[in-house]
């Protein structure tokens, strides 16, 4: 009896031996797939990790892509913008060949004296002269009616007050014209309408940097049409640093290419020039000293009566933030051909009367000799717009 119970004791034993083993073998299996879950999991994450990634990269992508096209959408929008205006101003430069003035030759030829022009390059003050002569119940000039493109335009007045609307201008004396109750076609007709009540009539002409129109400059545009039209009107010929004046439009044009602002400022001190030595009564004054006396002694020499508010020329409307000889950072990569402009500029104010607005009375500044002046700085002008094809 007791044999047979050790004989099942030891069995069971050996059972449970078996048992054990079998136990850790399966523990071992156990963590030989636990391992493997481990490996799979790490293999699975940076697996998501890598696609996540990919995709975060894909984004990025398609989002600058975006951007792009957004910026190209945009880009193309202003140039097709750019483009309106340019056919709207040929078809105005094509109807001034038509001659339907409407105006007989008398009209005209009180017109063509009775002209006032204020010429000058963007953001050099022709705006705020503008508003100050337009104080005067002697004068009425239109903001920026480039006659020279549109004086024939049949709708005139119509195209003058929808381009201030566009530009969001309010409606003022400058900015809005009146339509006549009788027909009228041209800016001519219009001119000789509005000198019934106005001793001088015109307006502010300002280049700015938006290249040639029908393969010329519009500077020269501009001078070949006053000539003919407006030879005895009267012109203010305002200049204004070039530093300061080309800060101000790249700062207005921030989408236009550089060297067409550098091309504007030199191109319209050419004209001035050309302006001043071959109109009879073209008057010279410099942005920086403009101030109320000197505007009143400009308006006494041509007989204009005007009062001007005391804050009118304020240094706030006159100056950027620029002070003397600084460069803006933008413009810092042209600081050497600024200097030259600036020279140019320094050599013509120099040679002006700010009394007068004329030539200073000098030995070098009567009959021929004063051309020697002129010749020598449209010669640098002409080298400097040279030098603006490797910009």
């Amino acid at each position: 009896m007791l044999r047979d119970l050790d004989s099942a004791y030891q069995e069971r034993l050996q059972e449970i031996a078996i048992k054990e083993r079998q136990f850790a073998e399966l523990q071992l299996k156990y963590q030989e797939v636990l391992q493997k879950l481990e490996v799979y999991q790490e293999q699975f994450r940076l697996e998501i990790d890598k696609i996540y990634q990919e995709n975060l990269a894909n984004i990025e992508i398609k989002n600058q892509q975006f951007s792009i096209l957004e910026s190209n959408y945009q880009t193309a929008l202003q140039e097709l913008d750019n483009q309106k205006k340019l056919i709207q101003e040929y078809v105005g430069y094509q109807n001034n060949n038509k001659n339907n003035f409407l105006i007989n030759d008398e009209e005209y030829e009180i017109l063509s004296k009775s002209g006032l022009f204020i010429v000058g390059n963007a953001r050099s003050g022709t705006s705020i002269l503008c508003d100050c002569l337009n104080l005067s119940p002697d004068v009425f000039l239109l903001g920026e009616a480039n006659l020279y493109l549109h004086y024939n335009l049949d709708n005139f007045v119509e195209f003058f007050n929808t381009q201030h609307i566009q530009f969001k201008n309010r409606r003022c004396k400058g900015t809005f014209i009146p339509s006549s109750r009788l027909p009228e076609k041209g800016g001519f007709a219009f001119l000789s309408r509005m000198h019934k009540n106005y001793k001088f009539v015109g307006e502010k002409i300002a280049f700015g940097p938006h290249g040639d129109f029908n393969n010329q400059s519009r500077q020269e545009l501009f001078f070949h049409f006053h000539a003919t039209y407006f030879y005895f009107s009267n012109y203010i010929l305002i200049m204004r640093r070039p530093t300061e004046a080309i800060w101000s439009m790249l700062k207005m044009f921030p989408d236009r290419k550089l060297y067409l602002l550098f091309e504007s400022w030199l191109r319209t001190i050419q004209i001035q020039i050309d302006v001043f030595h071959s109109f009879p009564n073209s008057y010279v004054i410099f942005f920086e000293n403009m101030n109320n006396e000197k505007v009143l002694n400009l308006c006494s020499l041509m007989g204009i009566n005007l009062h001007i508010p005391e804050a009118m020329f304020r240094e706030n409307n006159k100056y950027s933030l620029l002070a003397r000889n600084e460069i803006p950072n933008e413009l810092s990569p042209y600081a050497d051909t600024l200097l030259a402009y600036e020279d140019i500029y320094q050599k013509i104010q120099d040679e002006f009367d700010p009394k007068t607005f004329k030539l200073k009375e000098t030995a070098s500044n009567y009959g021929c000799a004063r051309y020697g002046f002129s010749s020598s700085i449209q010669e640098k002008i002409e080298v400097l717009l040279h030098d603006l094809a490797h910009f």
